[in-house]
């Protein structure tokens, strides 16, 4: 089998928007992109002999406690956004530096397509009007997520199973900065949105492989990138720092709380260990950036 091959690497700047809990069993986020992106990368599916470094180039940056971006007079293909314990809307040095980069990024590196998951997904809702606000309840484990037609098109599936940790959410779809939507879950209106580099009034429409490589901007409020056992330990910790069971402005009883907190923890878990989509995902981000 001949495997036609780049002309040269792609290269994706990640910004690692702080740590995971227990990296040292599960791995921080620079190795789960990279496990993700090498098991989903197209080439190396086809011939074993074509090795995942030789196609693509991923490249950390703490943004969290070293606050260090990515060089302007670096070329990269994409800027990958990662997840974070923190909340998009934290009044925090940080953050507004981080969403200001996003911001820039997406008006002025055109060259450089953007992928956001989960905080990074809201990062981008906050860096183009959209906003980041707690939501009732959370997602954790494995949730469907309801894709709209253009979803549809773009996942080639009628919905998505993905890994979710999450409580916050972008309430609205910013329709006017040219953005779409992905698709939907019960608690969350907005589990993802897309935005083309040449603006269409009917994406749908589109072939296939025109409307992927067209994707500028690609965000998920879900985790491609978790798997079962992180969510697990996620579920674990939260629970025994009762972050599961914090109420409204305190209403809630000691005891509710406690019952909300473990109920949310047991049913993550069982829910984190069902099937999903998460190297389908990464297929598709290898379709955007032009690897097929």
């Amino acid at each position: 089998m001949t495997v036609t091959r780049p002309l040269r690497r792609i290269r994706i700047a990640l910004l690692v928007c702080g740590p995971l809990p227990r990296e040292e069993v599960h791995g921080d986020y620079f190795a789960l992109y990279y496990d993700l992106l090498a098991k989903s990368l197209p080439s190396t599916r086809a011939d074993p002999n074509v090795k995942s470094q030789d196609v693509f180039e991923l490249i950390p940056y703490d943004v969290f406690n070293a606050q260090v971006y990515p060089p302007d007079d670096e070329h990269f293909d994409a800027l990958l956004i990662s997840g974070s314990a923190s909340s998009a809307y934290e009044d925090s040095p940080w953050i507004t530096r981080l969403v200001e980069y996003v911001r820039r990024v997406e008006r002025e590196r055109t060259e450089m397509k953007i992928i956001g998951i989960c905080f990074g997904h809201q990062i981008v809702g906050c860096a183009v009007g959209a906003g980041c606000v707690r939501n009732t309840e959370w997602e954790l484990g494995v949730y469907e997520v309801d894709l709209t037609d253009l979803g549809k098109k773009i996942f080639g599936k009628d919905v998505l199973n993905i890994q979710e940790v999450h409580r916050d959410h972008v309430p609205s779809i910013p329709t006017s900065q040219g953005f779409y939507s992905l698709g939907s879950s019960p608690l969350t209106l907005n589990q993802g949105m897309v935005k083309f580099s040449t603006p269409t009034t009917a994406p749908e429409l589109a072939s296939p492989s025109a409307l992927l490589t067209n994707i500028r901007v690609l965000t998920l409020q879900g985790h491609p990138e978790f798997t079962a056992a992180l969510v697990c330990t996620v579920a674990d910790v939260r629970e025994e720092a009762g972050v599961f069971g914090a109420g409204a402005a305190g209403t809630d009883s000691a005891e509710s709380r406690a019952k909300k907190n473990a109920s949310v923890a047991q049913e993550g878990r069982e829910r984190a260990v069902r099937e999903h989509d998460g190297l389908w995902i990464g297929r598709v981000v290898w379709d955007i950036l032009g690897v097929a």
